[in-house]
């Protein structure tokens, strides 16, 4: 029974030393960036959508650029400036199409909500 009490204390003793007026490291907050797509382009065969998306790396100039194939994100390239990103889409682009896919930059398109659009059509103006 002794060593239970020991073993207890061993183990407990620790924890009651923990100071609880540490607060929590938090993470750092990110700088800011306009995480809105700088070229987006939707490309579709059939049922199967791809998209290519351009995104800031960094507030500096570098970009990232994304492929999306079956729901799921790749960096397929960076570049330090937008040009070096967009001949990135461009090719990726250029491959899909001549693959008998349709693309279109959606880059411009805005979404709003079924809500806003039922609204707006009970008011009679544009959504």
């Amino acid at each position: 029974m002794e060593w239970i009490a020991t073993t207890f204390l061993l183990f407990a003793f620790p924890l009651a030393l923990a100071s609880p007026s540490v607060p929590a490291k938090t993470p750092p907050k990110p700088a800011s960036v306009n995480f809105t797509p700088l070229t987006y382009v939707l490309c579709q065969n059939k049922k199967d959508v791809r998209t290519i998306r351009v995104d800031r790396r960094s507030a500096k100039s570098d970009c990232l650029t994304y492929y999306t194939r079956g729901g799921i994100d790749r960096e397929v390239g960076y570049g330090h400036y937008l040009a070096s990103c967009n001949r990135i889409v461009n090719n990726i682009k250029s491959n899909l199409e001549k693959a008998n896919w349709v693309c279109r930059d959606i880059h411009s398109v805005t979404m709003t909500s079924m809500l806003e659009n039922a609204t707006a059509e009970k008011n009679n103006v544009e959504p």
